[in-house]
């Protein structure tokens, strides 16, 4: 078990990027965690629809709400996952109290790398358009202390290689 000197560490991504692959086994490492995927999340209320920004912007206040009630409760690190653009994160942030350690990783690859990966699914997410305008979010906006990893060309073991290590060897204690 990995023990990491961090609250929450929001992972982003459009879709295609790795950020599911990357959460399973961001789960097996940390017993003690907890992972929030911001879809399934949305999803909860019944009647939601796509583009209905009051929904969305209800439900990461909930998720912030949710993860601070889980520090609370000592489960560490909360991992809150998706396609979160840079406004929506920038929200997120000023929500939680200073004191919370706060990290911020940024998946992000070329369209056709998410193009292919999209094609390749059976379920999912499949809007092409959607994923592409995330990932130039991403791409574009850089935000303050982003660790930031180019998924391009990588397997989704590789993806989940590397993270892992920089985690280790940044953020353990």
């Amino acid at each position: 078990m990995i023990m990491l000197n961090a609250d929450i560490f929001l992972v982003r991504g459009a879709p295609g990027v790795g950020k599911s692959t990357l959460t399973a086994g961001l789960k097996k490492l940390f017993p003690r965690g907890v992972t929030i995927e911001v879809g399934p999340f949305l999803k909860m209320i019944n009647a939601f629809q796509d583009g209905d920004k009051k929904q969305y912007s209800d439900s990461l206040e909930l998720i912030s709400d949710l993860a601070l009630r889980y520090l609370e409760k000592d489960y560490r690190p909360v991992f809150i996952v998706g396609p979160l653009k840079a406004l929506r994160v920038q929200h997120l942030r000023e929500r939680l109290p200073a004191e919370v350690n706060f990290k911020l990783i940024s998946l992000y690859a070329g369209n056709e790398d998410i193009d292919r990966r999209i094609d390749g699914r059976v379920i999912g997410f499949k809007d092409k358009n959607v994923a592409h305008v995330v990932n130039s979010d991403i791409m574009d906006r850089i935000l303050p202390d982003d660790i930031r990893f180019d998924t391009t060309n990588k397997n989704a073991d590789q993806v989940f290689q590397e993270i892992k290590e920089y985690l280790t060897a940044k953020f353990s204690r």
